[in-house]
């Protein structure tokens, strides 16, 4: 064999090795692509009604949607295994007074569930006012009948809040304004804050804010209605729990607080009127 022989054979050699390296590549490549899209998981639904704060009904209905097309939805009440539950919602009846959490993640077939969402509230069968509130994190809270007359408040606000470095788990916020409100009052809000996971969590924050719209749109809810003192410090709540802030022991200087300021103009628009406002929060791992 030549010596020009000898170097084609290496050559065609070569080229063939480099040939099947990028043929292993792209067929690597193709694992990889597959693998991540089996790993597509839906987004945490959104919880459309359902109870919120504080109420009198031992009867609660959900409805819930999610952002990504033909996701199933499971459901679970008070921490227990979650199951699979219809589209157009799902509720529950004959449920005993006390703190309860509904919690409904969606998920596409033959894959795993994706983040979940979570509502917490509570049955008060002495008579707590309170009704469902669309939309999830807004909430409600009524107005003055005029300067200086108050009325009795209902639930404010359940919202959501996440938890760093737990896989997309979350944890539900809950409120209830118990006391009058009527201009130039305050009071502070005991949160209620669930924890659905199988371990605890460290909340490290949580936002009030008050939106602009009210029932009455001459009543502008950011003016009639303040946040005087947010959330200070953090607080551990135990895995599969729902609990208030009293019940954590955290003192009142710590709770937010909501103020209806006296304003140098007539607040009568703002009569009977439900303001809305939302919750968001963050949390680690202890």
């Amino acid at each position: 064999m030549s010596s020009d022989d000898t170097r084609r054979e290496r050559v065609e050699t070569a080229l063939a090795g480099l040939l099947l390296l990028l043929l292993l590549v792209g067929l690597l490549a193709t694992v990889e692509l597959l693998h991540q899209s089996s790993q597509h998981l839906p987004p945490a639904p959104t919880i459309l009604t359902g109870p919120t704060g504080r109420t009198s009904s031992s009867t609660a209905a959900f409805t819930y949607t999610d952002a990504e097309s033909g996701v199933g939805f499971t459901c679970s009440l008070d921490g227990a295994p979650t199951s699979p539950c219809p589209d157009t919602g799902v509720t529950y009846g004959a449920l005993a007074d006390g703190s309860h959490t509904f919690e409904v993640r969606a998920f596409l077939p033959g894959r795993p569930a994706g983040s979940s969402a979570v509502r917490a509230w509570v049955i008060d069968g002495n008579g707590a006012t309170g009704q469902p509130t669309p939309g999830g994190s807004p909430g409600s809270a009524t107005g003055p009948t005029a300067p200086g007359g108050s009325t009795v408040a209902a639930p404010i606000v359940v919202g959501n809040g996440s938890v760093a470095g737990a896989g997309g788990a979350g944890f539900g916020i809950g409120g209830n304004a118990t006391g009058a409100f009527s201009p130039g009052s305050s009071q502070t809000l005991d949160l209620v804050l669930a924890n659905p996971n199988p371990f605890a969590v460290k909340v490290q924050s949580v936002s009030v804010t008050v939106l602009p719209g009210t029932s009455n749109p001459a009543c502008l809810g950011t003016q009639n209605l303040v946040v005087t003192r947010p959330f200070t410090g953090t607080v551990v709540v135990p895995a599969g729990s729902t609990v208030s802030l009293h019940g954590l022991g955290v003192p009142q200087v710590r709770w937010p607080v909501l103020e209806m300021p006296n304003l140098p103009v007539s607040q009568d628009a703002c009569k009977s009127t439900t303001f809305h406002l939302a919750y968001a929060g963050t949390a680690t791992l202890p």
